[in-house]
């Protein structure tokens, strides 16, 4: 999108900008705001004139694209990064009787996905100069039930991403990334987002963007170690189960799977 572009009132892309820096200036916490013009209202409008007001076309390519940006072979979009979470883990096959690792400072949603899956979330301290995770804490809290670590990467901070990896791996533990507020944010030079087994980013009014998106990784799925048969077992609780094509009939005027 060019910074020419004009939105509605005349103003351009860095006009609004200027605008909204200005107010927010002069807020004690401000946040940050979607900036929504023209070209949103052309797509919003052609959804509504396809009468298919949820997946298809551009579900499909922003999930393409997202996946190409985070350096992941896959994304799928759900309603929220709970539910991504819930469902990679589930997924993952995290349930009754395991542990995961989470910190003690993080949003509610992440100890909350842990239980929905009926796993014991286990509370650790986070780094001081991170407030993520690190080697040393998650080791503190470990027991022989922890199947997974919930990293989260905590406003937009990098943990210490190689010395867990190998952590996890060393002790045979999914490691599950959060990566909610941190949708740009890098680890030598690699997206947050491309780093576990899944991650999860959350576009809600708080962050950059809105709705949650799951990027799953090939190295542990189920039984084998296909990347596909992983995103199958997401992609069931997301169509809650159909597995067959869908489409809406305009001569029967309901939707025929």
């Amino acid at each position: 999108m060019s910074n020419n572009t004009v939105f509605d009132g005349g103003k351009s892309h860095i006009d609004h900008y200027k605008a909204y820096m200005t107010r927010v200036g002069k807020e004690k916490i401000p946040f940050y705001e979607p900036v929504l013009g023209d070209q949103e209202i052309e797509f919003l409008s052609d959804v509504i004139r396809r009468n298919w007001l949820s997946e298809n076309k551009y579900v499909r390519e922003f999930e393409s694209r997202l996946a190409n940006l985070c350096q992941r072979t896959y994304a799928m979009a759900f309603c929220n990064c709970t539910s991504a979470m819930i469902a990679g883990m589930k997924a993952l096959r995290i349930g009754q009787g395991d542990e995961v690792i989470v910190p003690s400072f993080s949003h509610p949603a992440d100890p909350n996905s842990i239980a929905a899956t009926g796993a014991i979330p286990v509370f650790a301290d986070v780094d001081e100069k991170t407030l993520c995770l690190s080697v040393e804490t998650i080791d503190t809290v470990k027991t022989s039930k922890t199947k997974g670590i919930l990293l989260v990467s905590l406003y937009g901070n990098a943990p210490e991403m190689t010395g867990i990896i190998n952590y996890a791996k060393r002790n045979n533990l999914f490691l599950i990334h959060d990566c909610a507020g941190a949708f740009c944010s890098t680890y030598k030079g690699k997206p947050l987002a491309a780093y576990g087994d899944f991650s999860a980013l959350s576009f809600s009014r708080f962050f950059t963007f809105f709705s949650g998106f799951i990027f799953p990784h090939g190295s542990h799925c189920l039984s084998c170690p296909c990347t596909r048969c992983l995103l199958s077992s997401f992609s069931i609780p997301v169509l809650l189960g159909i597995q067959t094509p869908c489409h809406f009939s305009q001569y029967l005027g309901f939707w025929d799977y």
